[in-house]
C-alpha cells in the first residue's frame, strides 16, 4: 500500500511540473519588479523655435521721423527659443488638459534702430493651448507670453534725447497670439499665426509711451519621448467628469511709480517715486474646466493720489518734461 501511494505521489508531481508554462530562454520565473515595468510618463518635454516679423504702431513722433536719423521706422523682427513641458496622459492634468503646455522662452528683438532703441532680449514664461480642433492634425490655438525685456536704450537728455517712448533699460514684455497648429509628422508640429506685443515699464520711469507692435509668427516644435499627441486623443475620451465648484483668487501687489500732471497744456514730472500697494480678492464660479467667472473686490493705496493739490507754488517741485 505504501508502494502504491509513493508511486501515485511521484506521478502527481511529474504532472504538476509538466503543466507549468516553460520559460522563454533567458527569462526568469521571478515576478517582474516595478523597475522592469514601463513607468507612466509624468512630463512630456518640448523644444521650439519661432520667427516673428512685425510692424510697430507708430503712436509717437519718434517713430515717424523725429529721431537722430530723421527717418521713419517701424519694421521689427524677433527670434524665440522655447522649452516647454506638458503633463503625461496618465496624470490628472494630462487627462483633463491634454493639449496644453507651458514653459519658458528667450526672445531676441530688433527694431532696426539699435543706436536709439537697442536690441532687447526678453525672458518670459508662456502657456499654449488649443481653442478648437479643425481636423485630426490641424487645430486653432492661442498662446500668451509674460516676462521682462533687457537691453533697451532709454531716453537721456544728453545721449538719447529723441527717444521719448522708452524710459528704462528693463521693460515688461507681454504677448498674445492666435495660430494654426499643424502636426505634420510624429513628434513634430508647425505653427503659423499673428500676435500683439506690448513693451512697457508700468510708469516706474518716465517717459513711458510704450512700444506696441503686431507681428506674424512661424514656429516649429519638437516633442521628446513618447509621441504625446497620439496618447492625448485617447486621453480626451477618458477625461475625469467635471463638477462645478467655487474657487478663490487672492492677489497682493506692490510697486513704485512716477507721477506727472498737466497744467496750462504743459506736462510736468514730480521728482521722486511713490509707493503703490493693493489687494484683490475674487470668488470664482467654475462653469467648466476652461471657463470661470466671478466678482472682484479691490483695495489700493497710492502715495501719489491727489499730490497735485498739495503743491504750494506754481511748480516748485516739478521739473518740466
Amino acid at each position: 500500500m505504501r508502494v502504491i501511494s509513493a508511486s501515485f505521489a511521484a506521478v502527481l508531481l511529474c504532472l504538476t511540473v509538466v503543466s507549468l508554462p516553460a520559460p522563454v530562454r533567458g527569462e526568469s520565473l521571478r515576478r517582474p519588479t516595478p523597475d522592469s515595468l514601463a513607468r507612466p510618463q509624468a512630463l512630456v518635454h518640448k523644444l521650439g523655435l519661432d520667427v516673428s516679423p512685425g510692424a510697430l504702431f507708430r503712436t509717437d513722433d519718434f517713430f515717424k521721423g523725429a529721431n537722430a536719423a530723421g527717418k521713419e521706422f517701424g519694421t521689427t523682427l524677433s527670434v524665440h527659443l522655447k522649452y516647454a513641458f506638458q503633463f503625461g496622459p496618465e496624470t490628472r492634468f494630462g487627462r483633463n488638459y491634454p493639449f496644453t503646455y507651458q514653459g519658458v522662452g528667450l526672445g531676441y528683438n530688433t527694431f532696426f534702430n539699435s543706436a536709439e532703441v537697442g536690441t532687447p532680449v526678453a525672458l518670459y514664461v508662456f502657456q499654449h493651448a488649443r481653442i478648437a480642433a479643425l481636423t485630426e492634425r490641424l487645430s486653432l490655438d492661442y498662446e500668451w507670453n509674460f516676462g521682462l525685456s533687457f537691453g533697451w536704450k532709454p531716453f537721456d537728455e544728453q545721449t538719447n534725447p529723441f527717444n521719448t517712448v522708452v524710459g528704462s533699460k528693463i521693460n515688461a514684455y507681454i504677448n498674445l497670439g492666435l495660430m494654426l497648429n499643424w502636426r505634420f509628422a510624429p513628434r513634430w508640429s508647425l505653427t503659423a499665426g499673428v500676435g500683439l506685443t506690448h513693451f512697457s515699464n508700468g510708469n516706474t520711469r518716465y517717459p513711458n509711451g510704450g512700444v506696441n507692435l503686431i507681428g506674424g509668427r512661424v514656429g516649429v516644435m519638437r516633442t521628446f519621448g513618447r509621441d504625446a499627441a497620439d496618447d492625448r486623443r485617447a486621453a480626451v475620451r477618458r477625461s475625469d467628469p467635471f463638477r462645478p465648484y467655487v474657487s478663490y483668487d487672492v492677489i497682493l501687489y506692490g510697486a513704485l511709480r512716477k507721477k506727472g500732471f498737466l497744467q496750462e497744456s504743459r506736462a510736468y514730472l514730480i521728482p521722486g517715486s511713490f509707493a503703490v500697494a493693493g489687494l484683490n480678492f475674487t470668488p470664482m464660479y467654475n462653469f467648466s474646466r476652461f471657463f470661470r467667472a466671478g466678482l472682484s473686490l479691490d483695495a489700493q493705496y497710492d502715495e501719489s493720489a491727489n499730490l497735485k493739490d498739495h503743491i504750494a507754488n506754481d511748480y516748485p517741485l516739478a521739473d518740466e518734461l
